[in-house]
């Protein structure tokens, strides 16, 4: 199984996955995969702390098309592998900070998604977001 077989299966395909509730993104997506692979078992494969949580849950929203990063693409100068791969420790080291600020929206809605699923309360947000709502100068 692979993202490409993923998001064809049938309940992953008239899911509308971007619009699912936030708060239930991860858990949507997580129902569906156990159902569609009832022998897997995550504890085999991901330990139990909140860093793997966001893993997963990230991995599982790329899988699902949830503002997935295309990371098939490769050329010579970009690598979405990679760097979907780099967002994702982003989104795992940032658990437990104030904020984690950003201009990739795909990256943002995942991370609100990750930091939803966990509890977690880091502030997820743009750069104009953060000076105007929460950089108060005196």
């Amino acid at each position: 199984l692979g993202p490409k077989q993923f998001r064809e299966i049938a309940e992953i395909k008239s899911l509308n996955i971007e619009n699912v509730e936030v708060n239930n993104v991860v858990n949507t997506i997580e129902k569906i995969f156990k159902q569609e692979n009832s022998g897997f078992s995550f504890e085999q494969y991901f330990d139990n702390t909140v860093q793997s949580d966001v893993v997963r849950a990230y991995s599982l929203m790329n899988w699902a098309g949830y503002y997935a990063d295309d990371f098939t693409k490769k050329s010579k100068s970009k690598d979405r592998f990679n760097a979907s791969s780099n967002d994702m420790q982003h989104v795992s080291s940032a658990l437990g900070a104030d904020f984690l600020i950003s201009n990739d929206n795909k990256f943002l809605k995942k991370a609100i998604a990750c930091f939803a699923y966990v509890d977690c309360k880091t502030v997820v947000c743009n750069p104009k977001d953060f000076i105007e709502k929460y950089c108060k100068f005196v």
